[in-house]
């Protein structure tokens, strides 16, 4: 038996070895352990007081070092971007290892900053990062290598790969960006998505003092609900997404406030509509506002069809308002979803009128008069906004005082925001139009606006006598120049209507210089008409702007387009753009209008010896409208405003032209602005649609 020994303690032998019987040799095994340092151990064996000796030279284990993912994919990144990834570099061996370099190649591919060499003892990591930032769109591949002082794995590869993506042309817009609406109350928001022909997008509402329903609801075509009471914060954000790109989003901001009035419920009789019940609820609605009501007070109509008889002539209560600035709403509680056939007669002061489909086949839609079956008085600060007026017998919304007499009382501070009225005049032989404020008595003496239309929409109005105009400011001097009674005198104003396709021309100011005293200061700013004049009528002039009979008119900033030679439609009546009509005046003006006519008509006059034309109109430049088309038969459901529904016939009309691009009818904004012209009274009226008229109420 053979005794074995060995001179280091991290190689071991067996204690002994026998050798078989007849053999010279036997063989065992040398046990080495893992953690047994480089060098030279002796092993010997003794029989018998003999002793041999060997040497084994032992080698110190190997590094394991590796690296893990083997592979980077970063999939699709947009050029210009950039896409971040990380390797892990581990040392699982047993003695320090040194990674001496590492660099990423390929097209796009790049190694962050990291400092070099690094020791990394047995059991220890190194963390790379690589970026992936295409420059061009397709495919990339490339390669990160590691570099060691590793004997059995001295370098490392990882395989890069991306596809550049081109970036996205897709952009979404909101409007209006920011509103402030009251509970219960609804708001059309509009989203144009560009850069792609999927423009559908998908809504969102969120804010931090609401979630869910608390923050209200949208529908599909952008139509936001508030919710019943406000949240606090009472800001809610509306945020719609391209459905194409979901990364491109854009968001508006709507605040929240409490009503400034009580609320009131109206219905259709059929719906248990009656004067009898309190109106306090939608289950005990009255049946017409002839209550006495304050001022900031909203009489919410439920969507229905409600009789004419409702809404007549002495059915309208009477309205505190001491501030002599706000008026009680009759407000459709869904926008255009209360319709009423056969006309509206407001005849008592400070009510508004919105969301209403009003029509007729005969009279006038929307009528503002004193009351003729009582006591009369002057009616005075009526509102008649967001509604759809038409098809209508005669005016699609007027006031009116009188006809053939002295009448000392009428109507005043009226205004018509945001209305469609298409299809009025019905044809007949009576002197109709869409728009009319005729015949206007003074209320008071204060200074500023008293008549107001704007954000409104006509077209498709009829006239066999010679009207048929989308607006008209009629007979401010009187009763057809006959009365005795002083000329209205205070100023009245049309900015931002579009006026398009009817029978008369588009604004018109008619009798303004008869009589003594001083006349009404008129302005038509910042109007699209276009397409008018089409007849048929008996008179012998017409013009897209009209300043008629008239002192102290003037057009300015409008955007007017006289596409024929002639007007309606024969061969004998010039079609002029904007012009002065037996209007012999040097206070009349016609100034910075962009107003193309082909045939050379675009600024002109008749029977106007006092009259010259302003500076700064360009008549020779074809403005080169989009495609300018008859809208046809309105359809606004699921619309919050006439602005929004009228999107398409908006841009019809809107110049492609860049020098035409800043006159007529521009798109409103929420943002107040500065504007003299505007009626300072509505500064203070609550529960005005937002997002069809600008406020000119800034400082």
């Amino acid at each position: 038996m053979i005794q074995l020994h060995s001179s280091s303690s991290a190689v071991t032998l067996p204690a002994s070895a026998t050798v078989a019987a007849g053999a010279t040799s036997v063989t065992f095994v040398a046990n080495i352990a893992s953690s047994a340092p480089a060098g030279t151990v002796t092993l010997t064996a003794s029989l018998n007081g003999v002793t041999k000796s060997t040497s084994l030279q032992v080698i110190a284990a190997a590094s394991a070092l590796s690296v893990s993912p083997s592979s980077l994919s970063f999939g699709n990144v947009t050029d210009g971007k950039t896409s971040t990834q990380t390797v892990t570099v581990s040392n699982s061996g047993s003695s320090a290892v040194l990674v001496n370099s590492a660099s990423a190649a390929g097209s796009g591919f790049t190694l962050a900053a990291v400092s070099l060499p690094v020791t990394l003892n047995a059991g220890q990591s190194l963390i790379l990062t690589v970026q992936f930032s295409p420059a061009t769109a397709g495919a990339a591949s490339g390669s990160l290598q590691i570099g060691s002082n590793s004997s059995v794995t001295p370098n490392l590869s990882v395989a890069l790969s991306g596809t550049g993506v081109a970036p996205s042309s897709v952009a979404v817009t909101l409007t209006p960006s920011s509103v402030s609406t009251v509970v219960n109350s609804t708001q059309q928001f509009t989203a144009s998505v560009t850069g792609t022909t999927n423009t559908a997008v998908t809504w969102s509402l969120s804010g931090s003092g609401c979630s869910g329903s608390s923050c209200g609801s949208i529908s599909q075509t952008g139509l936001y609900t508030a919710p019943n009471a406000a949240p606090s914060p009472a800001n809610v954000t509306v945020t719609a997404t391209s459905q194409q790109d979901t990364t491109k989003q854009a968001s508006a901001t709507v605040q929240i406030v409490a009503s400034t009035g009580k609320v009131y419920y109206i219905a259709p009789a059929s719906a248990g509509g009656s004067d009898s019940n309190d109106g306090l609820t939608a289950s005990t609605p009255w049946l017409t506002p002839q209550h006495s009501v304050n001022c900031g007070d909203v009489l919410r109509a439920e969507p229905g069809t409600y009789s004419a008889s409702s809404f007549n002539n002495g059915q309208w209560g009477s309205v505190s308002c001491p501030a002599g600035n706000n008026v009680a709403w009759v407000m459709c509680t869904t926008p255009f979803g209360c319709t009423v056939s056969g006309g509206i007669y407001i005849s008592a002061s400070y009510w508004g009128l919105q969301g209403f489909q009003i029509s007729t086949s005969s009279g006038t839609c929307v009528n503002v008069a004193p009351n003729f079956n009582g006591n009369r008085v002057e009616v005075h600060h009526i509102i008649v906004a967001n509604n759809i007026v038409g098809p209508c017998g005669f005016d699609g919304i007027g006031s009116v005082s009188g006809y053939g007499t002295n009448p000392t009382i009428g109507a005043d501070y009226l205004a018509y925001l945001g209305n469609i009225a298409y299809n009025t005049g019905g044809n007949s032989s009576t002197c109709a139009a869409a728009l009319s404020f005729w015949v206007p008595i003074p209320y008071d003496t204060q200074a500023g606006t008293h008549l107001y239309m704007s954000g409104n929409f006509t077209w498709g109005n009829t006239s066999n006598c010679g009207d048929g105009e989308g607006i008209i400011f009629d007979t401010f001097d009187g009763v057809e120049g006959s009365s005795t009674q002083p000329p209205y005198a205070y100023q009245a104003v049309a900015e931002n209507n579009l006026s398009v396709f009817n029978d008369g021309p588009g604004i018109q100011v008619d009798l303004n210089q008869n009589g003594s005293g001083a006349h009404a200061p008129i302005y038509f700013m910042q109007n699209t008409s276009a397409y008018n004049c089409l007849g048929p009528s008996s008179a012998t002039y017409c013009a897209e702007i009209v300043l008629g009979t008239t002192v102290n008119a003037n057009a300015s900033n409008n955007l007017v387009v006289a596409p024929t030679q002639y007007a309606f439609g024969g061969g004998s009546v010039t079609h002029y753009g904007s012009a002065a009509i037996y209007a012999p005046s040097s206070t009349n003006q016609i100034s910075n209008e962009f107003a193309y006519s082909p045939y050379g008509f675009g600024v002109g006059s008749v029977g106007s010896p006092g009259f010259a034309p302003g500076t700064g109109n360009i008549t020779a430049t074809d403005p080169l409208l989009a495609g300018p088309a008859d809208p046809g038969t309105p359809s606004c459901s699921g619309y919050a405003t006439t602005t929004a529904c009228m999107a398409k016939v908006i841009a019809n009309f809107a110049p492609t032209a860049s020098a035409a691009s800043s006159y007529g009818y521009q798109m409103p904004s929420s943002t107040p602005v500065k504007n003299a012209y505007y009626p300072q009274w509505l500064c203070s009226v609550s529960d005005l649609p937002a997002g069809i008229v600008t406020p000119g109420c800034a400082p």
